[in-house]
C-alpha cells in the first residue's frame, strides 16, 4: 500500500485511527458497542509493505504518533498486545523531509529488539537528515 505525495495531517491521522481500531478488534480490547463485531475475535488484516512518500504537509507530533504503530518503546513496551504495525516488512517514508531526529526516532524503534517492530527495508532518502548526527547516535548504540 503506497500514498505518495496525497496525504496530510487529517489523512494520517484517519489512518492512525483505522490501525488503532485493527487492533483493538484483533486484541479483544474493543468494549461492546465501541466498535461494530467484524472481526468475530480473529486477528485483523495485516500489512507487509506500506510507503508514505513526499507527504511533505504531515507535522512532526503526527509522524511520532504514526510511529508508535510499528511497535513500542518506553513504558509502553508493558502492553501486551502488539502494535498494528509491527509486522510490517517494507516500510518507504522517503521523501517527507522528516529530519534528522524524526528519522532517528523511526531508527531506533526498529532497532529495539523489544520494541515488537520487524520491519527488514526502511527508505528514509529525501528526508533532510543532514549530518545526521542523531542517526549517527543511534547507529552506534545498535553496533
Amino acid at each position: 500500500l503506497t500514498f505518495d505525495n496525497m496525504l496530510n495531517d487529517r489523512d494520517l491521522r484517519a489512518l492512525v485511527a483505522i490501525l488503532d481500531t485493527m487492533r483493538k478488534l484483533s486484541s479483544g480490547e474493543a468494549k461492546d458497542g465501541d466498535l461494530s463485531p467484524i472481526s468475530g475475535g480473529r486477528a485483523q488484516g495485516k500489512f507487509t509493505c506500506l510507503g508514505i512518500r513526499n507527504s511533505l504537509q504531515i507535522s512532526r507530533d503526527l509522524w511520532i504518533t504514526f510511529f508508535h504503530m510499528l511497535g513500542k518503546s518506553g513504558p509502553a513496551k508493558r502492553n501486551p498486545a502488539p502494535a498494528p504495525l509491527s509486522g510490517l516488512k517494507i516500510l518507504d517514508l522517503s521523501g517527507n523531509k522528516l529530519g534528522d531526529e524524526a528519522s532517528a526516532m523511526v531508527l531506533e524503534l526498529v532497532h529495539d529488539k523489544d520494541s515488537g517492530c520487524s520491519l527488514e527495508q526502511l527508505d528514509l532518502s529525501g528526508n533532510r537528515i543532514g549530518r545526521g548526527t542523531n542517526i549517527i547516535r543511534v547507529l552506534r548504540a545498535y553496533t
